[in-house]
C-alpha cells in the first residue's frame, strides 16, 4: 500500500453539555456501577459504519497507558478543579478503553476481521493506540460548577508485514476530545461527563482508520488528514450526540 497519512498534529474536538442534575444510580448497571465498557449511562456505542468495504484483517495491540507523557488541557480557564480519581472506576481506565474500542472496530465493518492480540499475523493491519489523557472533573466557579472532561489518544496504524517482517507506518496522529458543560449547581457527574469526551475521541480514532484506507487493498491514504472537529461529530451532552449514530 503506497502513501502515508504521518502527521504530528493535534486534532482536538470540544463538546458542550447540556447540564443536569444527574444521581450515582443512573450511573449503576450490575456490579460495575462505573465500568466504561459495560454500562451505557457512561458510554454510548458511536455507532460507526463503513460506507465503502473493505477487504483486510486488523489487530488491535493492548492499549498502552501513557497518560502524563505529553501536557494536554483539559480546562479553557484558570479556575480550581476537582479531578475524579483513577480509583473511582470499576476498573483500570486502559481495560476499560481497550474494550470499548474492540467493540466499536468490530462492529464497524472497518476490517473483514478484529482482534484483540499481543503479537498480530503478518497479514494484518496493525493498530496501536497509545492513552494519553483520560480526565474528568468539576471545576468551582463563582455561581457553581462546570463539568470537564478529556480524552486524548496517540493513533499508529501500520501495514502489514513484509517479506522481511517489517511493518510501514501508514499513521501516526494524536487526537483529544475535550468536553464542558454549562455553569450550574448540578453539572452533570464527573463519569458521564469523561464517557463523553471518551465517545468522541473514539469517533475521531474509527474515522482516522476508515481515511487512511489502511484496510482497503490498492487504495491510497490522502496526504493530509481531514479536519474532525465539525459540531456535527460531538457529543452534545453525556447521553446524546448529533450525526454520530448510524
Amino acid at each position: 500500500m503506497g502513501g502515508f497519512l504521518r502527521s504530528s498534529r493535534l486534532v482536538v474536538g470540544m463538546g458542550l453539555a447540556v447540564s443536569g442534575a444527574l444521581s450515582l444510580s443512573s450511573c449503576s448497571t450490575g456490579r460495575d456501577p462505573l465500568d466504561l465498557s459495560t454500562n451505557e449511562a457512561l458510554y454510548r456505542p458511536v455507532g460507526y459504519e463503513v460506507q465503502v468495504p473493505t477487504d483486510r484483517p486488523l489487530a488491535l495491540l493492548p492499549i498502552a497507558d501513557q497518560r502524563g507523557t505529553i501536557p494536554f488541557e483539559a480546562s479553557d480557564s484558570a479556575y480550581p478543579v476537582q479531578w475524579m480519581p483513577d480509583a473511582a472506576w470499576a476498573r483500570s481506565m486502559p481495560v476499560m478503553v481497550h474494550e470499548v474500542l474492540l467493540r466499536e472496530l468490530q462492529n464497524s465493518g472497518l476490517a473483514t476481521s478484529v482482534r484483540s492480540v499481543p503479537a498480530p499475523a503478518a497479514e494484518e493491519v496493525l493498530l496501536e493506540i497509545q492513552l494519553l489523557d483520560a480526565r474528568s472533573g468539576w471545576e468551582e466557579r463563582e455561581y457553581g460548577r462546570r463539568a470537564v472532561a478529556s480524552a486524548a489518544f496517540r493513533v499508529v496504524i501500520k501495514d502489514s508485514a513484509n517479506g522481511l517482517g517489517s511493518r510501514a507506518i501508514l499513521v501516526d496522529e494524536t487526537i483529544q476530545q475535550q468536553y464542558f458543560s454549562r455553569v450550574d449547581p448540578h453539572p452533570p457527574l464527573q463519569p458521564q461527563s469523561f464517557g463523553a469526551a471518551l465517545r468522541g475521541a473514539v469517533l475521531k480514532a474509527l474515522q482516522l482508520l476508515d481515511v487512511s484506507n489502511a484496510t482497503r487493498s490498492g487504495l491510497e491514504a490522502p496526504t493530509e488528514l481531514p479536519n474532525f472537529d465539525g459540531s456535527e461529530d460531538e457529543p452534545s451532552n453525556p447521553f446524546g450526540s448529533r450525526g454520530t449514530d448510524r
